[in-house]
């Protein structure tokens, strides 16, 4: 328990710190490592009917192999309402699921996943994108730390929506 408040913590203090989204999410991403431990971790924003990758955990691939994933990602044209990731962002609601084996939704694009959490970023109840936790081994999550990546999905959609506001006064400002 002490350690998912310790994870929030450190999550809300890289809120208020760092003003570029992509970083911010990435870091994000890092902190959860430990907290809710993860093979794989992407978060994704809504972009019209689909979701764009926007931050993927690096898992030691380097600057090449980082570009490689995102490439790969955004190769799969995720649709809102298909598959978990696009459930999850049509819906505005999370998804945990035990054994991905046994989920209609699950989309196979990785070996060995057989576990998965996802959940959406929002403000004001609009979907903004979603964080997605995949994991080798079944039954990886529970509720709490569902609970937890929710409280952090809400601080990142914050912040998303904050610097994508402070951008537009910016550029308004120097027109």
């Amino acid at each position: 328990m002490v350690g998912r408040i310790g994870t929030i913590h450190q999550a809300s203090m890289r809120v208020h710190r760092i003003d570029d989204p992509e970083i911010l999410a990435t870091q994000i991403i890092d902190i959860l490592r430990d907290a809710v431990p993860h093979d794989y971790a992407a978060v994704y924003l809504v972009q019209g009917q689909k979701l764009a990758p926007f931050a993927v955990s690096d898992r030691g691939l380097g600057p090449t192999g980082l570009q490689s994933d995102k490439d790969y990602l955004r190769s799969l044209d995720l649709k809102l309402g298909e598959n978990v990731t696009g459930w999850v962002a049509q819906n505005n609601e999370s998804v945990l699921i035990v054994d991905t084996l046994v989920d209609p939704r699950f989309l196979d694009s990785r070996p060995g996943v057989r576990s998965e959490l996802c959940v959406p970023m929002r403000t004001n109840n609009t979907v903004i994108g979603v964080i997605n936790l995949e994991s080798n081994q079944i039954g990886a999550y529970t509720e709490s730390e569902r609970i937890v990546l929710e409280i952090i999905a809400v601080q990142l959609a914050l912040s998303i929506e904050n610097a994508t506001l402070r951008a537009a006064i910016q550029k308004r400002s120097e027109a």
